[in-house]
């Protein structure tokens, strides 16, 4: 019994852990944040139990701060660190609002499981279970908000002209050959935009005189705003707005 018990707090505190790499991640839209964040963790708890080698709670800690970076990274980085490494403009494919919203229930429900357990069993305290609390809040909040999500790509080279797709409900991942019907053409993965609720990932295919039937199932519409036709290939950045004020951040 206490062996479970110690299994248990360990998976608990990484769960827990990862919970706050996982907002950080959600609050900066970048997942180095949320890496780096889980890091420091790691090299906290590690210092706590070098210089308190008698407390068994830091050695769980350090272990479970251990476990949830692997995890994060696992989740969220898993591409770069087991995968080769890809050429450039070929890693087009995101994650979708979906995706998250189902990922952010299951760790809810498995977080949830391990504090209440714990609470009963042990009987943690109160203030854990509020900070958990609010934890689930604030990521529903950022989460949820989200009320659409569709696709931009941006074609041409002299003369650009801007095309929509809306991305299909209950689909984890997306990429270009789901919406785009041919394999002639490499198109790049230069943006994301955050705006009104409404998440929009910015492709890139600079190539003129291309057949309209290759964008049948899109809606040609006028480019809302001049700077998308300053986003360059091989780089990423992230779009929002102040005040209706553009705000580009440049994360690869």
């Amino acid at each position: 019994m206490f062996l479970i018990i110690i299994v248990m707090q360990v998976l608990f505190s990484t769960i827990r852990l990862f919970f706050i790499g996982y907002i950080v991640r959600l609050l900066f839209r970048n997942n180095n944040y949320g890496r780096f964040i889980l890091i420091l963790t790691v090299f906290y708890f590690a210092f706590l139990t070098v210089t308190n080698i008698t407390t068994v709670s830091f050695i769980l800690d350090l272990i479970a701060s251990i476990l949830s970076l692997l995890l994060y990274i696992y989740v969220y980085d898993r591409d770069k660190v087991f995968k080769p490494k890809r050429l450039k403009g070929m890693n087009t494919q995101f994650r979708t609002k979906y995706a998250d919203q189902v990922f952010f229930k299951i760790l809810t429900m498995i977080t949830w499981f391990f504090a209440i357990s714990l609470y009963f069993i042990v009987g943690y305290d109160d203030v854990l279970i509020f900070v958990i609390l609010v934890a689930n809040i604030i990521s529903f909040i950022i989460i949820f908000r989200v009320k659409d999500e569709k696709v931009f790509l941006l074609v041409g080279k002299t003369d650009k002209q801007l095309y929509e797709y809306e991305v299909p409900k209950k689909v984890f991942k997306y990429s270009p050959a789901e919406f785009f019907k041919s394999d002639d053409y490499i198109i790049d993965y230069v943006a994301v935009m955050y705006e009104n609720r409404i998440i929009t990932h910015i492709y890139m295919l600079p190539v003129d005189q291309l057949q309209s039937s290759l964008f049948s199932n899109a809606t040609n519409i006028d480019i809302p705003y001049e700077f998308l036709t300053n986003l360059k290939k091989y780089q990423f950045v992230s779009i929002s707005f102040k005040e209706k004020t553009p705000r580009l951040k440049r994360l690869k």
